[in-house]
């Protein structure tokens, strides 16, 4: 009788030693699980942030565009109307100067 309680305290240990085990690997796991879970909002978040940045960057690019476009529209319309003076002729140098150093392209460049 002896015997088989000893077999029996044994086979509980076990059966504790293996609940144990599993629970550690279930907890490993679970820390694994959320550590990617972490570095991917984080990837998501750097990347939203990025891209709005981008987007903000587009738009200040083509108001500029739009507003050196504008200013040599309305020089060449003062040229066209035979004002000719050296401050209209400064100015859309200025503009056009301005123009390329921002890295746009004036239709009578090469």
């Amino acid at each position: 009788m002896k015997m088989s309680e000893e077999i029996k305290e044994e086979n509980g240990l076990e059966n504790v030693a293996n609940a144990n085990e599993e629970i550690e690997f279930d907890a490993q796991f679970k820390r694994k699980v959320i550590a990617f879970t972490v570095g991917a909002v984080v990837l998501l978040a750097l990347l939203l942030i990025l891209m709005c940045y981008q987007l903000v960057k587009i738009g200040v690019e083509n108001s500029r565009k739009a507003e050196l476009t504008a200013a040599i529209a309305e020089v060449d319309a003062a040229l066209e109307n035979g004002e000719t003076t050296i401050e209209i002729m400064q100015k859309k140098w200025w503009i056009v100067q301005r123009a390329r150093e921002l890295g746009y392209e004036y239709p009578g460049d090469f």
